[in-house]
């Protein structure tokens, strides 16, 4: 079983040259599902772009929300229409606060899927969300009355919080003896898989690209599964990077803006869980990069 993962495609930014041979190339990967980790476009667009993946791709699609998808409109508002838009879409799995909050089982025993958006939550680096300012405050209803009545950073703790509860819940359903753990997120969980242009996001960037949150509750159901593996794919931060920790390997997804990533592809079997992550660039002149950066890792 195979599954392409891609995060942050923003796909306002691409080209129609560019949306036709993204199209092209999804329907022709081979995999079995598509995992999307957030940032499709800003909401007035996003059922419409949600809308196009879900009819050229066949298979069954997990997606995750980033802060981008609820620009211009209220987090409340985003999760209302999602949630409508996925009781007609069979295949889509939306895995947000109060949406789907059941981890998937694959075919091959004991690998699971659990997934959420996570936030910027406030809580890593040197400085807070205030010091280090996103657009996030300006087009998302509830973080402009948080930054406008002095509790922007309560309320993205809050909001890390919320994702962190949300993940929890399909971790405490998964057995002790599972065999591996996809997690698929938007913010990056740790200060080391927050990347941004080939190294490690400076700590006064960490507040806004790090859910502090989220690495807790990671890190807590990996030590009571000391023998399991975890995958954690996350994107937001625009670089690449890999971060490793005990049983933990964390892949953060690279991408420009008028540019799709095919981030990696997740093979599936009996005996392993392998990643290989790709260059796989559609560019603004609508050219095609493609080849593997990293080999499989068993």
């Amino acid at each position: 079983m195979n599954l392409l993962w891609i995060t942050d495609p923003h796909f306002p930014f691409l080209r129609k040259e560019q949306q036709s041979l993204w199209d092209k190339l999804l329907i022709e990967s081979g995999s079995d599902g598509l995992l999307l980790g957030g940032d499709l476009a800003e909401a007035p667009a996003l059922e419409r772009w949600l809308s196009h993946v879900v009819e050229i791709y066949p298979r069954p699609i997990a997606f995750v929300t980033g802060n981008h998808d609820f620009y211009h409109a209220s987090i409340a508002e985003i999760r209302s229409r999602l949630g409508r838009f996925a009781k007609g879409s069979p295949r889509l799995s939306i895995f947000e606060p109060g949406l789907k909050n059941t981890p998937i089982q694959f075919p091959c025993p004991q690998v699971w899927l659990c997934a959420t958006g996570g936030w910027g939550d406030a809580q890593a680096g040197t400085c807070d969300a205030t010091d280090k300012p996103l657009n996030d405050e300006n087009y998302i209803h509830e973080l402009i009355h948080a930054r406008d009545e002095g509790r922007l950073n309560s309320t993205l703790r809050g909001l890390g919080a919320e994702s962190a509860d949300h993940l929890c819940t399909q971790l405490d359903q998964i057995p002790l003896d599972a065999k591996a753990v996809l997690i698929l997120t938007h913010v990056p969980p740790w200060p080391s898989s927050a990347w941004h242009e080939g190294t490690i996001s400076p700590p006064a960037g960490l507040a806004r690209f790090c859910c502090v949150a989220l690495g807790s509750a990671i890190h807590a159901a990996a030590r009571i599964r000391p023998a399991t593996k975890f995958l954690v794919l996350c994107g937001h931060a625009h670089s690449g990077g890999l971060y490793e920790f005990e049983n933990i390997q964390c892949h953060t997804g690279g991408c420009s803006y008028g540019q799709v990533h095919h981030n990696a592809l997740l093979s599936i079997s009996e005996s392993a869980v392998a990643l290989r992550r790709l260059d796989g660039v559609i560019r603004s002149n609508g050219s095609l990069s493609f080849q593997p950066l990293l080999a499989d890792d068993q």
